[in-house]
């Protein structure tokens, strides 16, 4: 019985200090490259924009192929393999995601890296990972024979979630013509030798860290208290408001559904992020290929 415990406290304790190291190499990484940024203007952005009445007037033909995935998915049950998250663990989460907020603000308050976003994200996914004892090949705990029922799963999700956008945005031209007219997607133009760090982390790192907090922790800790459909929506709800952007709150939180959606019937993040990853691409590479 001792034994046992002393081996369970010595794993923990190798965990934490993996998770520890793992928060200093990102921290040295990401403090470093904020400063190289911030000492040389020629490496920001310069931006090209794509309106999204253009991408709605193509993603509208999708609505058929959409519909027909919202039935594919009203048929399919919800996993009983979702992780329970304690209180405590996403408390210490969030206070880990206040803190380093703060402390981006105060010494880098011009800068408008992702790079910001990624070490407030990741400090906040590490915290919550040590508090749980979790590794983090618990994010993916799937077969190789899963990956292909997984995909399927963020190809219908992703034409239901087009060709649903599509359809809100020219539908909401008719009630607030000035509003869904004038959106825009806008992304940096890509020069790889500047952009490709923020690439990866707009495109695999953020995505990633998102799930594990939006879906994994948040649904995993209110999913017991009020029930699966309750759950994914509040937690769409937080990951749109998190994004501080009031305009497109509304698409973001339709998204933050079908992510959530896609957590509770497979209970693993391996769909919503692939779903996320492929998301953020079309954001980023659209604007610069079509604009």
């Amino acid at each position: 019985m001792n034994l046992t415990k002393n081996n369970s406290e010595e794993l923990c304790k190798t965990k934490t200090l993996i998770y520890s190291k793992l928060s200093i190499g990102i921290w040295i990484f990401g403090i470093f490259y904020l400063i190289l940024i911030s000492k040389n203007p020629h490496l920001q952005n310069s931006y090209s924009s794509l309106n999204v009445l253009w991408i709605a007037k193509r993603g509208i033909w999708l609505l058929p192929f959409g519909l027909w995935g919202l039935i594919y998915f009203s048929k399919r049950s919800i996993s009983d393999s979702i992780p329970l998250i304690s209180g405590t663990a996403l408390l210490k989460s969030t206070l880990a995601w206040l803190v380093i907020y703060v402390l981006t603000a105060i010494f880098f308050p011009a800068s408008d890296s992702i790079m910001k976003i990624f070490l407030i994200q990741a400090s906040s996914v590490l915290v919550l990972f040590g508090s749980l004892n979790f590794e983090i090949k618990d994010l993916f705990p799937l077969s190789s024979k899963e990956y292909p029922s997984i995909i399927k799963l963020c190809v219908i999700s992703a034409v239901i979630l087009l060709s649903l956008l599509s359809s809100i945005v020219l539908a909401g031209r008719t009630i607030k013509p000035d509003f869904f007219s004038n959106l825009i997607l806008s992304s940096p133009n890509i020069e790889l030798s500047r952009d490709l760090i923020e690439l990866l982390l707009k495109i695999i790192f953020i995505p990633l860290c998102e799930e594990a907090l939006f879906r994994m922790g948040l649904i995993g800790w209110i999913r017991p208290r009020v029930g699966v459909v309750a759950a994914v929506l509040i937690s769409a709800a937080f990951f749109s408001l998190l994004h501080f952007q009031g305009d497109i709150f509304w698409a973001r939180f339709v998204a933050g559904i079908f992510m959530g959606w896609l957590y509770v019937m497979t209970g693993n993040i391996a769909a919503p992020f692939f779903l996320h990853a492929v998301s953020n691409a079309g954001i980023i590479l659209l604007p610069i290929i079509f604009g």
